[in-house]
Formats: C-alpha cells, structure tokens, sequence
C-alpha cells in the first residue's frame, strides 16, 4: 500500500509576451503509508496554488489534488506544506467516496481539485474551468489555475493548461468589484473541457460546446485602483488557449458604474504564456454621471420613470434604487445600460410579434443583474442567453427566441422555464438533481443534460 509524497520543485518565472518554463513537480511516490478512503465526502474545498512577488508558483496550505493512480478512479489528494512553500507532501485525503474504476497506463494528476473531474480509458481528461475567478493582488487567484501531470514513473510533472492575460487599470478615486472578459466573436472561454497530454508532451485543450463565452474576475471586497499609468493595479485572468478573432471586450464593474473598453485586434493567448495589455484608464461615460444608453426608445423609458431630478439623463445612483422594469413592446432593440440597474428583480422586455412597436432584441446583458429573480424575454431574436450570475432567478421566460443551448445549473432557485419554440435549441443544461416545478421545452428538439 502506498501514499503520494510530493516533493514540488517550482523553476518557472512568467515573463510577459514569451513562453515560460514549466512548473516541475518532483514527485516520488513512497510504499510506506497506507491508502486509505470512508464514505463520507469532504466539503467546502478550496484550492489556492498562487503566483509571489517573483512570479514563482508557490503552494497554499490545505491544497487540493486529483490522483488517477493508473485507474479511472478520481482520488483526493492534500498538501501538508505550509503557505508558500514551493516543495512538500500530499496525503490521500480521508472521506473520498471509494469508486471502482478502470485500468490506465499511466498516473495522472489534475490541479485543482474537482469532484467533477474525470478521465476516460483513453486517458481523456474531462474538467471545468472557472468562468468565475476570484482576485488575488499581483497574482491568478483561488483554484484558476488548471495544472495537468501524466507519468508512468514515480515522477509528476505539472504542466499548465491555460495561458495568463493581466489587464492593467487605474483611476483617480476609482474602485472595482469586478471584471468581464468576452471575446468579440464568442469564443469559448469556462465551462466543460477535454484535455489530452501524452508522457512528456503537453496538453491540448479542446473546449466543450455549451462552453461559456466569458470569464469574470470578481473581488471580495472592491479594490481601489491605482491613480496613474505607472501605478496600474494588475488582475490576472487564467484564459484557456484562444484566439479572439475580433478582438476581446473587457467591462468593468465599480464605483463609478459600469465601464468598458474594447479592442477589435486579433489576440491570441497561448498555452503557458503571460500576456499584459497596456494600462487603462477607468473612467464612467458621460463625465461620470450617467447611465449610457443605446436605444432611444430605451432611454425614453428610463427617463420618464427613473429621472427623478428632472435633468434628462438617469444618474447611476438613479439607477441603483429600481428594481422594476417594464418594456415589452416599445420598439427596443437594444437594453444596454441594463447593466446599470443593479438592484433590478424583474425585467419584462418581451415582445407581441402582431404588435407593431414590438422588440427586436437580438442580445440581452444581464450578467451585473444579479438580483433578479423574474425575466420574461421571449418573443424576441435572442441567439444566446446568460444567466449563471442570475442566482436568485426564479422565473425565466425565453421562448419563441433562437437559443441555441441554455444552461441553467446556476439557477438552483428557478421555479418556472418556459423556452419552448426556440427551433434551434438542442441542449438545456439543470445542475444534477435540480427539478423545476413548471417547466416548458420542445421535447422533440431539445435534449436534458446534467452537469455536477
């Protein structure tokens, strides 16, 4: 019987626009130490490997790992290092549920832990990339950084899946809850993906089709950004490989409201590969004062219900007191500045096709709407729909649009999913075990899948 000593030797420095080394992880594996596993599973896992001021990966006490120990069978490993080491030990973790499994060629290991984490007889790994990462200063944060080994010896070797992009901000007086990133042309960024990585080669990673097509950085409490260029604060995104063929849209959520900058050059982000952009200047629209609208018929709206000091314009702090809105067949055909209503909880914009101050919407923005908890949209020309940050929704409304995938694991609270009459919809993902009182689809289109 035998226990998993890992000794991690870490060499790599990231160095911005070049290739770094890869991280080594010296790894023997010891016969001295039973396995060993109960039925009791743990909770509240939290993996944090982190990069230091040095641009070293270094380890975070309590650390997580999966071990395929030549079977398919997804062990829980724990480092007994402390905070910032960068060499140490990894126990089997007691109260992994014991599977059984089948025979591979090779052990390979998945950082971070995930329970969801598999690998075929092939030895095809399945794993999910965070579409929400979580800040951490001058570094990646908790769990954002996937690491993947394969070795038929005694020895890992951690190679790293993504690549890295630092987005560099500042503002005078300015402070960020959160960042966006979006591809321009909906590239796949979170969400399911396979990796496949051959003894001592490198992984490939392939992104699932009902993949998401953003990342969002989210800080635990807001962080005030450097005043100048020269004191930019820097946010790391962990980015799968990609290119944005049309460049990439960065929207960031704060003080000031919401800003966004975009660039329409092509950029690609490679595998093991740091990437910065030049500094950014946050600053809100409009002299810093009000939402900015792009639909007239939108901003009339707002403006005859929300302007409560009469000066034309709806202010952020306007914004922020509404949580009702209703504008179903008043000729829109787009509701950004939406994004600026943050206390919303219904948002009714759907259409009446015979109506002829009927909606056209063909892209709807609710990802800083967190606090919804009814959307009725259908009737519209929607071709994607996000609502993973719309965690308190209970009622969504989104038939007779063109979805083509829906996923709603995140809406563990939803009571009500009416997204029948979407011809092309295939696949409507619930999280496993998720049930919804009333629920309308087109059984002979769309397909019921699970995700963990």
């Amino acid at each position: 019987m035998k226990r998993f000593a890992l000794y991690l030797g870490i060499v790599a420095g990231l160095v911005a626009s070049c290739s770094t080394k890869e991280i080594d992880f010296q790894t023997p594996i010891q016969d001295d130490v039973v396995f060993y596993a109960s039925f009791e599973r743990p909770s509240d896992i939290d993996t944090r490997v982190y990069a230091d001021e040095d641009l070293l990966l270094r380890w975070t006490g309590d650390d997580r790992v999966s071990i395929f120990d030549k079977n398919t069978r997804n062990q829980q490993y724990r480092f007994t290092g402390e905070t910032g080491d960068n060499a140490g030990g990894f126990d089997k973790v007691a109260g992994s549920e014991f599977t059984t499994g089948y025979a591979i060629s090779h052990i390979v290991s998945v950082y971070p832990y995930q329970e969801s984490t598999m690998i075929s007889k092939s030895e095809t790994i399945t794993i999910t990339l965070p579409a929400e990462q979580h800040y951490a200063e001058n570094s990646f944060g908790p769990g954002a950084n996937t690491m993947v080994s394969v070795t038929s010896n005694n020895f890992l070797q951690y190679k790293n899946v993504c690549g890295y992009l630092v987005v560099k901000l500042y503002g005078d007086g300015v402070s960020v809850s959160s960042i966006s990133l979006r591809g321009n042309n909906g590239e796949k960024l979170a969400g399911k993906a396979t990796v496949t990585m051959p003894q001592e080669g490198v992984p490939t990673t392939t992104m699932a089709s009902d993949a998401t097509s953003e990342i969002t950085l989210t800080c635990a409490t807001p962080v005030q950004l450097g005043a100048t260029a020269e004191e930019s604060t820097l946010f790391w995104f962990v980015v799968p490989p990609v290119t944005f063929s049309k460049g990439f849209t960065i929207t960031v959520s704060g003080n000031g409201g919401v800003f966004e900058k975009t660039t329409a050059k092509t950029v690609t982000i490679k595998r093991n590969n740091l990437s910065r952009i030049s500094p950014i200047e946050v600053v809100s629209d409009h002299d810093s004062s009000f939402v900015q609208f792009e639909d007239g018929n939108f901003k009339a709206y707002c403006v005859e219900n929300f302007d409560s000091d009469g000066d034309g314009e709806v202010s952020y702090a306007e914004a922020k007191v509404v949580t009702h809105i209703d504008v179903c067949n008043k000729g829109i055909s787009s509701l950004k500045g939406i994004e600026s209503f943050t206390n919303l909880t219904y948002l009714a914009c759907f259409s009446n096709p015979f109506n002829s101050s009927s909606n056209q919407l063909t892209s709807l923005d609710v990802s800083q709407n967190t606090a919804l908890t009814v959307l009725k949209c259908y009737s519209n020309q929607l071709t994607s729909l996000d609502v993973r940050r719309c965690t308190a929704l209970k009622e969504l409304w989104c038939s007779s649009n063109q979805l083509t995938s829906l996923d709603v694991s995140h809406n563990t609270a939803l009571e009500l999913l009416y997204c029948n009459s979407n011809p092309k919809l295939r696949e409507i993902w619930l999280k496993t075990g998720q049930t919804i009182r009333d629920f309308v689809y087109d059984t002979g289109v769309a397909t019921i899948k699970y995700k963990d």
